[in-house]
């Protein structure tokens, strides 16, 4: 069950951080992607087999739902929250490019997809999970709200708490109530019910899958992903690592 794997992994990476403390985020979500995969056949990850500092998307994955009413299209920066730490150099990180969080938001404009960031995490916080989850290790927030309470503000401390307070831990996305047992289901209600923004009314929502997108689910369904490493993708996938299919329709 996709709630369950979710659940088991976010809790194995509580587990890994805390013991150790010098694991990044790049080894965190190579495990995490990998592991929910290789436990849940209707979850597919197809890794990248090059990967250049992001100077479009901003972003390390992409994920996609199907099967809801509508299907539903994610990228995903990851950060590796560490206790103590002063987190503001995180959110506003910039390289050559720019700022990440902001090339990761202008490019979900144009792309249609909803920007979020993915936080590792170590220690129990409160976050906006109604159900009072805090045995997990992966948290899920919104970029733009994230740019809006840390960019638009003054210079200030971000601390491990601001952060989880402004996400969920990431099997509320897979177990919550809310996006499969109300009449139309989808993510809409999850997202107008914790994040409270009209402007997630069709951000990132696609009635058609985009051509190779359903060409690469076609693949993961067929049990014959031999070939799949060499499958093309167009400039707009350049810059990430893998694309994740969370496959609730098959």
């Amino acid at each position: 069950m996709i709630c369950k794997v979710f659940k088991s992994c976010s809790r194995e990476v509580l587990n890994w951080i805390t013991k150790q403390q010098s694991v990044n985020e790049e080894s965190i979500s190579d495990w995490l992607l990998y592991k929910l995969s290789d436990l849940e056949p209707k979850i597919n990850y197809l890794g990248f087999n090059r990967f250049e500092e992001a100077a479009t998307t901003g972003a390390d994955y992409e994920l996609w739902v199907i099967g809801l009413p509508v299907y539903y299209r994610f990228r995903i920066q990851a950060k590796r929250l560490r206790m103590g730490y002063d987190h503001y150099s995180s959110i506003a990180y910039s390289n050559r490019y720019g700022l990440q969080i902001d090339k990761l938001i202008k490019d979900a404009n144009t792309l249609n997809y909803i920007p979020l960031y993915a936080f590792y995490n170590e220690e129990k916080q409160v976050s906006r999970c109604q159900g009072k989850v805090d045995d997990e290790g992966v948290y899920l927030a919104m970029a733009r709200e994230l740019y809006n309470a840390v960019l638009l503000k003054p210079k200030t401390f971000i601390d491990t708490a601001f952060l989880i307070g402004k996400s969920l831990p990431i099997s509320c996305w897979f177990c919550c109530p809310l996006i499969n047992k109300i009449p139309g289901g989808g993510f809409l209600p999850f997202l107008n019910n914790y994040f409270n923004q009209s402007d997630y009314s069709e951000q990132g929502q696609y009635k058609v899958l985009p051509q190779e997108i359903s060409n690469l689910i076609q693949k993961f369904r067929s049990d014959n992903q031999q070939f799949i490493w060499d499958f093309q993708f167009d400039q707009d996938y350049k810059d990430l690592k893998g694309i994740i299919v969370i496959d609730i329709e098959n």
